[in-house]
């Protein structure tokens, strides 16, 4: 934090954030990257599995497209895992979501949104609607574990 100011006659703190590019992309959806990051890694320790993770992975693809990916998990001999992570607003980028799912050719069932917005319930839903995962906060490991 760049400032805190405490006013006591209105018992209220009021803090400003580093205008610096990194402390801004954490608090701007950053952090659910480093939820997700940190879970699979603790989830791949206990069971003892070998990997490879990256986050915010950029792919340039043969006709010059280029596209990032929020968290790229790939467990050992097994089709890689592409998280989306979305701490606000999402619905506007399915779309292209699914789209490049098809253009990379990743299974949907690969394919998992984690939305820091949503109950696991709204998630069911959303999947009833779009070709894709989605899960909350609460039940990221129990979606992905299947996976691993």
């Amino acid at each position: 934090f760049a400032k805190l100011t405490y006013q006591s006659n209105d018992k209220k703190i009021r803090l400003s954030l580093n205008a610096a590019d990194p402390v801004k992309k954490f608090f701007m959806g950053g952090w659910l990257e480093w939820y997700a990051t940190i879970k699979l890694l603790k989830e791949t320790h206990k069971q003892g599995k070998k990997f490879s993770i990256a986050r915010s992975l950029v792919i340039q693809l043969d006709n010059g497209d280029k596209h990032e990916f929020d968290v790229v998990f790939k467990p050992e001999n097994q089709i890689p895992i592409f998280i989306e992570c979305k701490s606000g607003e999402f619905r506007q980028d399915l779309d292209k979501f699914i789209k490049i799912c098809k253009k990379i050719n990743i299974p949907t069932q690969n394919w998992l949104v984690l939305a820091s917005g949503i109950n696991q319930q709204q998630a069911n839903a959303f999947e009833k609607m779009y070709p894709v995962r989605f899960c909350c906060l609460t039940h990221f490991l129990e979606k992905v574990k299947p996976l691993i």
